[in-house]
């Protein structure tokens, strides 16, 4: 097979998050022929039906495409494939082994893209077999590019044009009319401009949903002021995507909606009601979405961008898991109830906003929302025993994603008998102290189980710990308990110079621990100064060196000499450091030594506005 096949089909298959093909499949890596066949024939019959999908219409045409292709590949040259994808192919184990290494240690930055990129170039890799492989490892380690492409992806559009809003709406109208919008853009029947329409409506979308984000993008906004180039350029973008978007008579030219764009202005001011654009809308399209039905039979999901459009798109899109092995059987305590956690997980990337309901009286869940930023949350169920229509009785709790993802959870419960109390009783009278040990073991099996805790290690050490907006300690380990069992609480850790952590977590019946590794906020560049500076003594630079170990391991076990200067200034805040390196990635060190820097122990420069002070780290002989 020759090598631009081979490339192709692991771009393909890496840009679904699959290391390889045989992986997609479901297969492992020594399936003989015929469980290859099978596989190959199901997923070609499960293609051939979403081929009119724009959810899955680009895998589905490739699949069909290459059939014949991916035969010859998996069976008659199974020992191409292992040289390919298997350990059998140096060059690509290098090309993975490199890529991981940097996304884990480094993140997805420029510098790390631009290592990665060279050495692929000097490994005869296309840039899209390398670009597949940054992606998929970076999906694997839960890894995203710093910055934000939502404004490219955007480009010169407006977005409050796009969702046909006026830039002071709320949120609510905001979110009804991004939903209108999108219930129309799946209708359209041309596929490939639904999928840009649906991309750039999503884009648009993540950027007003979020208040910080809206308020740049205004301030961007009245920025440019009345730049009517720009206003233009604008409103000839929007029409080229909504251009032959609607078969609709009444429907708009390029020109008619510049004309529009131009009286109303790029502004914030309050500007009169434009007329709206002429686009075939559903009935009812302007409604708010109503609360969906009390069973769970008849509950509507509504689908939200879920892997529609550029691949982009999918690669953001959430992911629904609920771990648990159905039925599920409950027996209930003669009390006649209790609290059951269900755990909902997010595999994918991006928020996941959703709810949880119940077709039956007797299961009450404590909160029908999903939070929508967790990756792991638990929805604590009331199991109510005095509602069931009888002794066992089966219901269902269902999982259900703004996405379309829906997890249906079938429950069997089963209220205790008389039999067992009447049995010990029994045994009291029988065998006397037997009897009221039985009794203290029966107590003990009725007791609620101990407050689940959530345990914390911070790196570095939090300054502050606080749930629900109240501290509640600090340092490198903390223990957190929950305001209530089975009630979401939002955690919030702090240390000056580092990027806060904050996510809402939901505890079980079971204790939780995390480890929480804070980002910088800088790169602690070398600031420069005025005036002659106090020198730090070799004791406070101590801990830098110290560190040598900890730095090396941060750079992967990499050798060689670091100079490192630091300054602060007059308080001792560390202002900055500059970063002399023999044989060493300065650009990886970076990041690695400034951690260290940053919780140094500066003391006050006595008389001076500032401090500076130089280190030696020898990494040659660290362990």
């Amino acid at each position: 097979m020759e090598k631009r096949e081979l490339e192709e089909i692991e771009r393909f298959f890496a840009g679904l998050g699959h290391r390889t093909p045989l992986a997609y499949y479901g297969l492992p890596e020594d399936a003989d022929a015929a469980a290859i066949e099978a596989a190959l024939k199901k997923r070609r019959a499960w293609a051939q039906g979403q081929q009119a999908n724009p959810k899955y219409r680009n895998e589905a045409l490739f699949l069909i495409k290459s059939n014949t292709m991916m035969r010859r590949l998996l069976i008659e040259q199974h020992d191409e494939y292992v040289e390919h994808f298997g350990e059998g192919n140096p060059r690509l184990t290098e090309l993975n082994d490199f890529v991981r290494k940097h996304l884990s240690d480094t993140g997805w930055n420029p510098a790390s893209e631009v290592a990665i990129r060279a050495l692929g170039k000097r490994l005869e890799f296309e840039d899209s077999l390398v670009e597949a492989r940054i992606q998929a490892i970076a999906r694997d380690l839960n890894v995203k590019r710093e910055g934000d492409a939502d404004l490219g992806d955007l480009g010169v559009i407006d977005a409050y044009e796009l969702l046909a809003a006026e830039h002071n709406a709320s949120a609510a109208e905001l979110e009804a009319a991004y939903r209108a919008r999108y219930r129309w853009a799946r209708s359209l029947k041309d596929h490939e401009k639904s999928g840009q329409v649906l991309a750039a409506l999503d884009a648009a979308w993540r950027i007003l949903q979020n208040p910080e984000r809206r308020a740049a993008y205004d301030a961007h906004r009245q920025e440019l002021g009345e730049a009517t180039e720009e206003v233009e350029k604008g409103a000839r973008a929007l029409g080229e995507l909504l251009a032959g978007a609607g078969s609709s008579e009444e429907s708009r030219s390029s020109a008619v909606l510049l004309e529009a764009v131009r009286q109303r202005g790029m502004g914030t001011t309050p500007r009169p009601e434009p007329p709206a654009l002429s686009m075939p809308m559903p009935a009812g399209s302007d409604a708010v979405p109503l609360s969906p039905p009390p069973l769970a039979a008849e509950i509507q999901g509504r689908t939200i961008g879920l892997a529609s459009g550029p691949q982009m798109v999918r690669d953001r899109a959430p992911r629904l898991k609920v771990p648990v092995k159905v039925p599920v059987l409950i027996q209930l305590p003669r009390s006649g109830s209790l609290n059951w956690s269900l755990r909902v997980v997010n595999e994918g990337q991006g928020r996941m906003p959703g709810k949880v309901v119940s077709d039956v009286p007797w299961l009450v869940p404590s909160r029908d929302w999903l939070d929508p930023l967790a990756r792991q949350q638990d929805v604590v169920v009331e199991v109510l025993g005095g509602l069931m229509p009888g002794r066992i009785a089966t219901g269902t709790v269902t999982v259900v994603t703004d996405h379309g993802q829906r997890v249906p959870v079938t429950i069997e419960a089963r209220r205790a008998t008389l039999v067992g109390p009447l049995l010990a009783l029994l045994a009291l009278l029988a065998l006397g102290a037997g009897g009221w040990a039985g009794m203290q073991w029966w107590r003990a099996s009725q007791a609620p189980p101990p407050v689940a805790v959530l345990r914390l290690t911070v790196d570095p050490p939090a300054e502050a710990v606080m749930v629900d907006g109240a501290r509640v300690g600090a340092g490198a380990s903390v223990e957190v308990r929950p305001p209530g069992a089975g009630r979401p609480f939002r955690i919030r850790l702090e240390r000056a110079g580092f990027r806060p952590h904050e996510e809402m977590i939901t505890l079980g019946e079971t204790s939780l621990s995390r480890a929480v590794r804070l980002e910088l906020v800088d790169k602690l560049e070398w600031p420069g100064g005025e005036g002659e500076p106090a020198s730090l003594s070799g004791s406070t630079l101590r801990p830098l060196v110290d560190a040598a170990p900890a730095i090396k391991k941060c750079l992967g076990g990499a050798g060689g000499n670091l100079h490192v200067r630091v300054r602060a200034d007059g308080s001792g805040a560390a202002l900055g450091m500059d970063i002399e390196g023999e044989g060493i990635d300065v650009a990886a060190a970076r990041p690695c030594v400034g951690r260290v820097v940053r919780v140094l122990a500066i003391p006050a420069a006595e008389g001076a506005s500032w401090s500076q002070g130089e280190a030696l780290l020898d990494l040659n002989g660290t362990p």
